[in-house]
């Protein structure tokens, strides 16, 4: 059986599989995790705010004038509908999509000295080889990246997830929750990266967590000064293996948004919050906002 824990974090993670680290070189932007937008042919304004999708919870905070702009707004928009997430029929019925098509198993991908190393990593956290040895490799590098080396690795009740903290707030506001994406078009972006891609990024990831560990320290620390600028050129780092595919989980995203959130905008004012990773630089959101004419401005309280 699944430990309880270990279907926390899964319920967490899916939907934000595509690391947080993997972020688009960025242009310079002003220091800002909240920002406005507005057009002239539209109304009251909306909001867009770039979010770490799991965060220690000592770590988490909610950035100045955040919650004015939620109050402005009439809708939520996050990746995901968070409400199917809390779906435990639909999330099992789903987890089969998490799995290598064909029957491929990570012994078939790597060596045995990486496959001893990922097995030996996987168990210490109470994972079964028969859970995850079918599993798609990127999938096994976000559950493995929640685990600090401790007993049982980070439980669920010591990470944040934004995400989450919106879907509270917008149910007390009682405002309706959307999602610019479903689930399983995130998960189908797996099946669209070789499985050898992925199951090299995560012998790469395992071979050095110390490395990745003190990354995503500088990015959190990064993160918490609104710092968009020092978050690319730190991810600059990052995993090699995946940069080809950025196109795939990032640019090629971002720009079927747009229109996707210009719709919204017209039916009133929304409050856009996404990965942090997909604001900045000539492709993010901020840079092909203002090619619509959109307004795009830093909220600084």
């Amino acid at each position: 059986m699944i430990h309880q824990y270990h279907m926390k974090k899964i319920l967490l993670m899916l939907g934000f599989f595509l690391p947080d680290i993997l972020l688009l070189a960025q242009d310079s932007i002003q220091r800002s995790l909240l920002w406005e937008i507005r057009r002239n042919d539209l109304g009251r304004p909306s909001y867009l705010f770039g979010t770490v999708h799991m965060i220690p919870k000592d770590d988490f905070f909610i950035p100045d004038g955040m919650d004015h702009c939620l109050d402005s707004s009439e809708t939520v928009y996050l990746e995901l509908d968070m409400n199917e997430m809390s779906d435990m029929g639909k999330m099992m019925s789903i987890m089969d999509k998490c799995y290598m098509k064909e029957g491929k198993t990570l012994q078939d991908l790597m060596n045995a000295e990486d496959y001893a190393l990922v097995k030996t990593k996987l168990e210490a956290m109470g994972l079964p080889a028969m859970f995850f040895d079918r599993m798609k490799p990127l999938f096994i590098t976000s559950l493995a990246g929640m685990d600090d080396g401790s007993q049982g690795g980070i439980q669920a009740d010591d990470i944040r997830s934004y995400e989450l903290e919106l879907t509270e707030r917008a149910k007390v506001k009682k405002k309706p929750l959307k999602g610019i994406e479903s689930i399983e078009f995130q998960l189908s972006i797996f099946d669209s990266i070789p499985y050898d891609v992925q199951a090299r990024s995560l012998v790469d990831a395992m071979k050095n967590e110390k490395a990745g560990d003190q990354m995503m320290k500088e990015l959190i620390a990064l993160y918490k000064k609104s710092d968009i600028n020092g978050l690319a050129e730190t991810a600059e780092q990052s995993d090699e293996a995946l940069k080809p595919y950025m196109d795939l989980m990032l640019k090629s995203r971002n720009k079927s948004w747009i229109p996707r959130m210009t719709e919204a905008m017209k039916t009133g004012s929304c409050f856009f919050a996404f990965g942090v990773g997909h604001l900045g630089g000539p492709d993010g959101l901020i840079s092909l906002l203002r090619k619509e004419s959109f307004v795009v401005t830093p909220v600084i309280k």
